[in-house]
């Protein structure tokens, strides 16, 4: 990191010094902080008596808490608060009045650039452009306007309101109703519940009519089983799945990760049961009032109809619902676990002063947990180097011991060859001289001589544990090419 001065002419033949840092891959970092904290220190020291405090808002970036900006904080009298996480657009005056004006300013100051001298704004003259714009939108009247306006001073909490932190229901807890009625995901699963009721109450009649004829079935007359209405219920249900897996909310049946950009169903109440047609609406009305009344009774079986179809919607939904808290809350458990470590020293999403000893000290315990992660990190791949190369001298050492092997093998095999014909020359011979028994053959057969043994293999471990780091800890294994790969620290 470096940081440079430039001297600016901005207007009016006005010269404004600019300390701009840098950082070679274009974001700030912990370093820039440091160096900025100074420039704050020295800028305002003179508006503060001897021992007096100075407060310094930040926003939570993790370059307003590394231990040297802290530390200077501290040994400084600047006490470092930070926003609560998500709400600087309510309490950061650079997002509340000084950006928008600046931006106003800026593209004044850029199509004013452009008309004097003929050029776009690139990197050769953004900072004589933005310069100019800087000034003009840095005022002291307006940065007092953004005190004043997110409440900071003079300190006005009623300046916030409620309904300015409320919740947007792409992150609202709330119910609402982010699937609609008519949705394809609801009409899909609400056909399959009105088949299956369809299939139960089918189920139900045969088996009171069977009841009923029992006397009538003795000679074998067959009537659907249980099997049969599980046949259908399963039909039923294959078809639902196949349906919802083309709307959007066929995440549900996949067994990837659910991600905060999935489709979330809507919590819904239960059905309500199903009543059976009532015997009046069959009736033939005799008089004019007969018809009114049974007008009326057929436009509340209407009404209840309608009402009991919609019911049934809102409980396939909150079926959907039920599934997609399961899934959530099974990779969230996942998530919780895996940074359960992580938690010190870094900033929780809540108000919190940076500066003050608790978190000093947690933020001090993690660099140091940090730095020596990063040593082991360095010790780890040192020694996975040592292995690599005591396993390629061990891999070279092999290949020679197994050429001479496979060379004595050989040998051993030639010379028992010749052993061998020369002792059934001599029993043939025996024979021929008509010896009942052959002499016994002297010569001593021929033996394998003894071979080096080979080393034994690198383990990993060797070298890990001799470092003071696990097998587990080093990504490897005794297994050869069983090196694993490094996780990556989460900012």
């Amino acid at each position: 990191m470096s940081v440079r001065v430039f001297n600016l002419i901005v207007f009016d033949n006005l010269i404004t010094i600019f300390r701009v840092g840098y950082q070679r891959k274009g974001w700030t970092d912990g370093e820039i902080g440091a160096a900025w904290i100074k420039i704050f220190d020295e800028q305002t020291k003179h508006k503060v008596k001897e021992g007096e405090y100075r407060l310094l808002l930040v926003d939570g970036h993790n370059s307003h808490y590394t231990i040297a900006f802290l530390l200077y904080a501290r040994e400084h009298l600047i006490l470092v608060l930070c926003y609560p996480a998500h709400t600087t657009h309510v309490y950061q005056g650079l997002d509340v009045v000084i950006f928008s004006v600046l931006k106003r300013f800026l593209m004044e100051e850029r199509d004013k650039w452009f008309r004097m001298k003929g050029q776009a704004m690139d990197k050769n003259n953004f900072l004589v452009i933005y310069a100019a714009a800087h000034i003009r939108a840095l005022t002291p009247e307006n940065v007092k306007a953004a005190f004043r306006k997110t409440g900071v001073w003079p300190y006005d909490p009623s300046v916030v309101t409620e309904q300015m932190l409320a919740p947007s229901k792409a992150t609202s807890v709330q119910a609402h109703l982010p699937v609609p009625m008519s949705d394809p995901a609801t009409d899909a699963l609400a056909t399959m519940f009105r088949d299956l009721t369809s299939i139960d109450d089918a189920g139900l009649r045969c088996t009171t009519t069977n009841t009923h004829d029992n006397t009538d079935n003795t000679h074998g007359s067959q009537v659907s089983g249980p099997s049969d209405v599980n046949q259908q219920q399963h039909a039923v249900i294959n078809t639902a799945v196949e349906a919802l897996g083309k709307t959007n909310l066929s995440h549900l049946l996949s067994t990837t990760f659910t991600t905060h950009l999935d489709t979330m169903p809507t919590t819904l109440p239960e059905a309500i049961p199903f009543t059976a047609p009532q015997p009046l609406l069959t009736i033939q009305p005799q008089t004019d009032i007969e018809a009114l009344l049974l007008a009326a009774l057929q436009e509340s079986r209407a009404e209840s109809d309608t009402l009991r179809s919609r019911n049934i919607a809102l409980h396939a939904g909150n079926l959907l619902n039920q599934v997609y808290c399961g899934n959530t809350r099974s990779q969230l458990q996942a998530q919780d676990e895996k940074k359960k470590w992580k938690g010190k020293g870094k900033l929780t999403g809540k108000a919190r002063l940076l500066s003050g000893d608790e978190f000093y000290e947690e933020r001090q315990e993690f660099e140091r947990a940090k730095r020596a992660e990063d040593r082991q990190k360095v010790d780890r791949q040192a020694a996975m180097v040592q292995y690599r190369t005591a396993k390629a001298v061990w891999d070279q050492a092999e290949v020679k011991r197994k050429e001479k092997k496979e060379k004595e093998t050989e040998k051993h095999k030639k010379a028992l060859a010749v052993w061998e014909k020369a002792k059934a020359k001599a029993a043939a011979a025996a024979i021929r001289q008509g010896l009942s028994r052959p002499p016994p053959f002297r010569v001593v057969k021929p033996k394998m001589p003894a071979l080096e043994k080979g080393n034994p293999r690198p383990m990993v471990k060797d070298f890990t544990e001799g470092a003071g780091l696990s097998s587990s800890s080093s990504g490897g294994s005794s297994s050869e090419g069983g090196e694993g790969g490094e996780d990556e620290d989460e900012d």
